[in-house]
């Protein structure tokens, strides 16, 4: 079989740079909608850690911040700001009440664990906050607003006291959906090749 090369052409649809600035370390998503979202803080505070045997994310950071939270769709932008956060937030998904936004990491305290999901309204208020585990790959939510979320290494098998001294991480599985308000409701089994269970 024989392939051609082809150039295929790329079009913005839409350049987030203005929107952006003075913010640091943007992150980008897309939404089951087809949004396109770009989360950024104002703060320079680095995000990440190093403790002498490498350098690690921050699940939190040492001073509250603002942040912005911008979702293209349809040609037109949305901007929410959110203020006085210090969750290191990297994921934004669209919810049925507003938006979700989510920090990759989690520490386990014997005070309890940090909760890194927080769904905000489309003015930037808070409307409820919650626990999706620690080494968040990926999130997505679906229209009824259940959350996907997909764990790497750290997440699955533990770090940030998830496993030792404290519980199995929440993502020893790999992949786990979630309620709206942040139960789970799915866990992936390879045993059992996908079939709900918890």
């Amino acid at each position: 079989m024989r392939t051609t090369a082809r150039r295929v052409p790329a079009l913005a649809l839409f350049d987030f740079a203005s929107e952006l600035a003075g913010y640091s370390d943007p992150e980008f998503s897309v939404g089951w909608d087809g949004s396109v979202f770009a989360i950024a803080r104002l703060s320079t505070e680095s995000p990440v850690i190093d403790r002498g045997i490498g350098i690690f994310p921050k699940s939190m950071l040492d001073h509250p911040t603002e942040h912005v939270v911008l979702r293209w769709v349809r040609g037109a932008v949305e901007r929410v700001t959110i203020r006085n956060e210090a969750l290191v937030l990297q994921h934004v998904q669209p919810t049925p009440d507003g938006l979700l936004a989510v920090a990759g990491r989690s520490h386990w305290r014997p005070e309890g664990p940090e909760a890194n999901a927080v769904v905000y309204d489309r003015d930037g208020r808070e409307l409820r906050r919650f626990l999706l585990g620690d080494g968040i790959n990926d999130v997505r939510t679906t229209p009824d607003g259940t959350i996907w979320v997909s764990y790497f290494d750290e997440g699955v098998f533990g770090n940030f006291g998830w496993g030792h001294p404290g519980p199995e991480p929440i993502g020893a599985p790999g992949l786990r959906a979630f309620s709206p308000t942040g139960e789970p409701v799915f866990a992936y089994d390879a045993a059992r090749a996908g079939r709900h269970h918890l």
